[in-house]
């Protein structure tokens, strides 16, 4: 921990809270000769060397202790995490566990499931952090269940009792969890067990495999949630696309309202740099997305490579690229960080934009504008949508969205229609 770079000023290192010149309850930070003072942490975050880091988790700040509980002489490191509300909790918790630490020679005592997921997912090297990061969110209402179970000890009635919990009451304010996230949170288990086995541990079975996942209906076609679109061929249209524009154009993000009408997801927004952005032609390029991890948000490649792409969004809004200009001069002077390689969605203290405020924005502006209130990420479905109506190819309009062809055909045109085809192709059958 004390490999993190140290901020500048007399602020607190965690919080950035002026510490002016108060001492009492501040804790200083030392520098090698542990003589020089060259920072501060204020009494309400942990201190700068503590295995306890504050995170924000929904808008509400909670601490995350991480400690070693690597057996004696083992090779396979071990740690242990747990989150707290309170650092009184955290802090409480790291010196109690530290009392109880095996010393030389006491037996290894049986790892519990906590203690088994979070070796997984250590062990998940290859695989991209932000992915980590959601099998982590994924796992959350199994380990509140059985956390501190012992692995040896559960059973598939356990897995059972899981599952009925879950689909009652199982979500952080007591809602009952749907299908889709149960089955997320059994997978992701069922995956730690697999890791357990095959790594040695004692255990003798996979609980979890072989239980019966809750049923989900995948919805696809139309039935996804999205703008009405009207017409057919060149007379499709979507009025919601054009009301919702007419009023995001005075917002001050109106610029990136305009990316998002042009089938840029919420990550891909976020991420986005002026680098990326060629002011002349009017193309974005995606190169790189920023999404919501339960420590803050975390910047990374896209999902797939198909996300890889440019949009043309000139092309689609001709005036954006004036917007865009107006939008990164203000940055330029205002910000004292602004960068080439800085991101383009910031909020008001040019910070980098938090993407569920830009959702939320995103609502607001919908029942501003007097057009249903749908989810953000559904704006892409209104495009593929009105897309298909206007005949264009699926494999053009998957290329706009960031999308494989077969992805994109099996959500958005699940069933094809014969008598289309029929009716199409009658007028050539009919010359010959």
């Amino acid at each position: 921990m004390s490999a993190r770079q140290i901020k500048p000023g007399n602020n607190c290192q965690v919080c950035d809270e002026p510490r002016g010149k108060r001492t009492e309850g501040w804790t200083s930070i030392l520098a090698a000769d542990n003589a020089t003072v060259i920072g501060w942490t204020c009494p309400s975050c942990p201190k700068w060397r503590s295995p306890i880091r504050r995170i924000e988790v929904r808008g509400r700040f909670r601490f995350r202790a991480v400690v070693d509980a690597t057996p004696p002489g083992a090779r396979k490191r071990k740690q242990v995490n747990r989150v707290f509300d309170t650092l009184a909790e955290a802090e409480e918790f790291v010196e109690n566990f530290d009392r109880a630490k095996p010393v030389e020679g006491e037996a290894n005592q049986e790892p519990t499931v906590a203690e088994l997921c979070e070796d997984w997912l250590a062990s998940c090297v290859d695989v991209r952090q932000v992915t980590v990061e959601g099998y982590r969110h994924m796992l959350k209402p199994a380990l509140r269940f059985l956390g501190d179970r012992r692995v040896s000890t559960i059973t598939r009635a356990d897995i059972r009792r899981l599952i009925t919990w879950m689909t009652t009451e199982g979500g952080r304010q007591g809602q009952a969890l749907g299908p889709r996230s149960v089955k997320g949170t059994l997978g992701r288990l069922q995956s730690a067990y697999d890791f357990g086995i095959e790594e040695k541990y004692p255990i003798t079975a996979n609980p979890v495999q072989g239980v019966k996942r809750p049923r989900q209906s995948k919805r696809t076609g139309t039935d996804l949630e999205h703008w009405e679109t009207i017409g057919e061929h060149e007379e499709a249209h979507c009025p919601g696309l054009l009301q919702f524009r007419a009023v995001s154009d005075a917002d001050p993000l109106a610029p990136i309202w305009r990316l998002t009408l042009c089938g840029m997801t919420r990550a891909d927004l976020m991420g986005l740099r002026w680098s990326d952005i060629n002011l002349d032609s009017g193309v974005a390029t995606v190169r790189q997305g920023r999404v919501v991890v339960d420590a803050g948000d975390k910047v990374d490649d896209p999902k797939s490579q198909h996300r890889n792409r440019e949009v043309e969004f000139e092309a689609l809004y001709p005036g954006t690229i004036k917007m865009l200009k107006a939008m990164k001069a203000a940055a330029r002077l205002r910000s004292a960080v602004w960068s080439e390689n800085g991101l383009v969605v910031v909020d008001e203290e040019y910070r980098p934009l938090r993407p569920e405020v830009y959702s939320d924005r995103f609502k607001r502006l919908c029942a501003e504008a007097g057009v249903p209130v749908i989810n953000l990420h559904s704006v892409r479905h209104t495009l593929a949508f009105l897309g298909h109506r206007r005949d264009i190819a699926p494999a053009d309009m998957a290329a706009l969205l960031g999308h494989s062809v077969e992805v994109h055909m099996a959500t958005y045109l699940p069933q094809g229609k014969a008598s289309v085809a029929t009716r199409a192709l009658a007028p050539a059958m009919a010359a010959a």
